[in-house]
């Protein structure tokens, strides 16, 4: 075969690790963020 032309090639490969197929990759916001009960600066034992 003789030809000239511009090609492009691309692939994509996914897998399941065995034992992660149920891992929920994208977590709610709230997950891994520390509570905050009050906002800093609002307490009582600043000094005077």
């Amino acid at each position: 075969m003789k030809g000239t032309g511009n090609y492009a090639f691309d692939w994509e490969v996914k897998g399941v690790r065995k034992g992660y197929e149920d891992y929920k990759v994208i977590q709610d916001r709230s997950y891994g963020q520390p509570s905050i009960s009050k906002p800093v600066g609002s307490g009582t034992s600043e000094k005077k």
